[in-house]
């Protein structure tokens, strides 16, 4: 259970960054969110033998799976948006600079 509290912490502190814009930190945290949930999964295959605990664990997993996805459709939706945002501010930017860009 401590695993999965720690992999949960991780992923409010990654949404928190993503909220603030913090990109090297949002890489940061993936990275141990990654090692956590491999750690998760290397628990499930190796240490749990009883089946309720091992269906217990393996619904925790999946969760953190599709935390992970989440995560992954957040960070895209965020860098979409920023992309836009520069390509706008590149538009004005060459509206009111005729010769730039050219």
């Amino acid at each position: 259970m401590r695993e999965y509290e720690s992999f949960w912490a991780l992923t409010k502190e990654m949404l928190d960054s993503i909220k603030n814009d913090e990109w090297d930190r949002i890489a940061s945290i993936s990275d141990r969110r990654e090692k956590l949930l491999k750690d998760l999964v290397a628990l499930d295959d190796t240490l749990i033998t009883d089946s309720f605990e091992r269906m217990h664990w393996s619904d925790l997993i999946h969760q953190c799976l599709e935390m992970n996805g989440k995560m992954q459709a957040l960070i895209e939706e965020k860098m979409m948006e920023l992309q836009k945002n520069y390509g706008d501010e590149k538009k004005v930017f060459q509206a009111y600079h005729l010769n730039s860009g050219r």
